[in-house]
């Protein structure tokens, strides 16, 4: 007499063990792959802005990449940025790398425009910036590239941020 049990490898189970594994492996196959392209776009780079106190390990920051041309748009800005007193901690960080280009940051709340800079370098960074008009909930914060001669270059890119009160 045969027993059948729960215990027992039969058919039905070794394909649905073999599935799992099939599975498994496929998803640790795309995360290594995610890992690697994120390597070498240059978004596990350490940034000015993790040097200070109170930035990367509390906040999460948004690293945009892009390619513009020949050169590169390699920025940081806080998807969360702290508003006190009519400043607003955006945390823009410009990385200094090879290829990299001056880029200027506009915040936009409500359709109303609240923040506009002047270009920052590779290497340079704003981390606080007079906003008098921004309050508390949903902006855009849109980066662009910057040419030679101070002109916006290339195609813009936009950061969703909710803005919080400090």
């Amino acid at each position: 007499m045969t027993r059948k049990g729960a215990g027992e490898a039969g058919p039905r189970n070794l394909k649905a063990v073999a599935a799992d594994a099939a599975s498994v492996l496929a998803a640790l196959v795309a995360g290594a792959a995610l890992v690697w392209a994120l390597s070498l776009s240059g978004c596990f780079e350490a940034s000015p802005s993790q040097e200070r106190e109170g930035s990367a390990a509390e906040q999460s920051s948004s690293a945009s990449f892009e390619s513009v041309g020949n050169d590169e748009m390699i920025v940081s800005v806080s998807p969360r940025p702290e508003l006190a007193d009519g400043m607003l901690r955006v945390n823009f960080v410009v990385v200094d790398a090879e290829g990299a280009m001056a880029e200027r940051i506009e915040v936009v709340q409500g359709g109303n425009l609240v923040y506009a800079s002047e270009p920052v370098q590779p290497g340079g960074r704003i981390e606080w910036a007079e906003a008098p008009a921004a309050r508390a909930g949903r902006a855009t914060a849109t980066v662009y590239a910057v040419d030679g001669q101070g002109r916006d270059f290339g195609n813009p890119v936009d950061v969703e941020m909710q803005v919080e009160a400090g």
